[in-house]
């Protein structure tokens, strides 16, 4: 049954309900305040849908229906129950108790007025005013609410231990925080946890390694479960000398030019590659300790090259390595990889020169000043009569018509002859590239 309790007093009306069983009557904090009094007084419970009111103290009398009771009494609708200077009056109607807690002159004022109906008795007679010999309602003893509360957590304490499983966690290295949950909560005896079978979560923590988060399985036949942190990555930066810009390869992964800095990479061993133009490519193991920690490491680049100094005669010829001009003219001091390299010189009115060399990484080269040979000019010659002999500064050249490649820049002496006729010689310096025509006339 829900019933309504409204207690009204100085004008005043607090409501409870039967969650606040029992009402308490007396002073400081109860529910029908009695300011002339400092303690508990009685109270005010419900059996098997009746009220009944219970004195606590014997140092205060309380009086039911102008009685003084000493032991618990029914109360009905239209009773009064008088404390002190204070009447309390009950009012009954269906599921709502008003309560009503006037001074004693104010209460004899309104006796003229009728009682409300009685309530319906309980289903042993009318509810009559408990005397000495009627059965008292005692509250339930102290040591039970103890005992008995303890005895139910013993019950579940001895069926836990009964149905658990003692687990060994082990984790390496040996964390600074672990723990385990679940339902229902493990429980830790020494090194190891008392669960009952079912999954729970597990997680362990250690400054420098990830934070580890498992589920586990405890069985009988399966008890021990082992984990092992992983470190955090570490932070590396990485430089090459004398020169950055190299290309960096991490296992063989490329990662960046150099200067990389603030890194990520897993703790152990790793292999890195240092790759630049014109230095030898390098290949070093380095070793990563991981757990956050900052590492630096610097790489020095080797040369691959070596110096060639070049000069011609006339100087001013272009310079070209291995079919690329490199912008530069003699004298001039090149900086070439190591092995073997062509060098081409060339001159407006000269003929090009080709130079073979070896590069030795760190050596320098300096090949002979090269001469450079102008561009021969062309010479034709004929003749009247044809076939007559051409001799070149003494030399057979063949018989007209000839075209001859002579070096320009230098006098040549051309003797023409022929059987019955006069020998003929003409002097010419050819210019570089140029062409020039001769004609020898004969005479017999």
């Amino acid at each position: 049954m829900a019933r309504l309790f409204e207690i009204i007093q100085e004008e005043r009306i607090s409501s409870f309900t039967d969650r606040d069983m029992p009402l308490r009557i007396g002073g400081g904090t109860c529910h029908i305040c009695l300011p002339e009094f400092s303690q508990e007084i009685c109270l005010i419970g419900e059996i098997d849908g009746y009220l009944f009111l219970q004195p606590v103290s014997g140092q205060v009398d309380v009086f039911h229906n102008n009685e003084r009771i000493k032991s618990s009494a029914w109360i009905k609708s239209g009773d009064q129950t008088r404390i002190g200077h204070h009447v309390i009056s009950y009012a009954v109607s269906g599921d709502i108790v008003t309560i009503t807690v006037d001074e004693a002159s104010v209460a004899k004022k309104a006796a003229h007025r009728q009682r409300e109906p009685e309530e319906t008795a309980p289903r042993h007679g009318q509810l009559p005013r408990v005397s000495e010999n009627h059965p008292r309602l005692e509250r339930t003893p102290l040591w039970l609410k103890i005992t008995l509360p303890v005895l139910v957590l013993l019950a579940c304490a001895a069926i836990f231990l009964l149905a658990s499983v003692s687990v060994e966690i082990k984790v390496y290295p040996p964390p600074e925080s672990l723990s385990v949950s679940g339902f229902p909560p493990a429980f830790k005896v020494g090194d190891r946890f008392l669960m009952l079978p079912g999954k729970y979560a597990l997680s362990a923590g250690r400054q420098g390694y990830r934070s580890l988060s498992a589920e586990i399985d405890p069985r009988d036949e399966n008890t021990s479960f082992e984990f092992k942190l992983r470190p955090l990555p570490g932070i590396v930066d990485i430089d090459t000398s004398p020169e950055n810009g190299a290309d960096i390869l991490l296992d063989g992964r490329l990662i960046g030019v150099s200067p990389v800095a603030d890194m990520e990479v897993e703790a152990g061993n790793h292999t890195i590659s240092v790759k630049r133009e014109r230095f030898k490519s390098l290949t070093e193991k380095i070793s990563v300790q991981g757990k956050g920690i900052h590492q630096h490491f610097e790489f020095r680049l080797e040369p691959a090259w070596g110096t060639v100094h070049v000069a011609s005669r006339p100087p001013g010829a272009r310079i070209s390595v291995d079919g690329k001009d490199t912008g530069l003219r003699t004298p001039a001091s090149l900086e070439l990889t190591e092995g073997r390299r062509q060098i081409t010189l060339t001159l407006p009115e000269y003929q090009s020169k080709d130079l073979e060399l070896a590069v030795i990484a760190g050596r320098d080269v300096t090949p002979e000043t090269v001469q450079l040979q102008p561009v021969p000019g062309t010479l034709k010659i004929t003749s009247k009569p044809v076939s007559a002999l051409i001799n070149v500064d003494r030399v057979f050249k063949g018989k007209t018509p000839l075209s001859l490649k002579l070096p320009s820049g230098t006098p040549h002496k051309i003797t023409a002859s022929a059987a019955g006729h006069k020998t003929e010689t003409r002097k010419i310096t050819l210019a570089p590239g140029a062409l020039e025509k001769i004609a020898f006339n004969l005479q017999p």
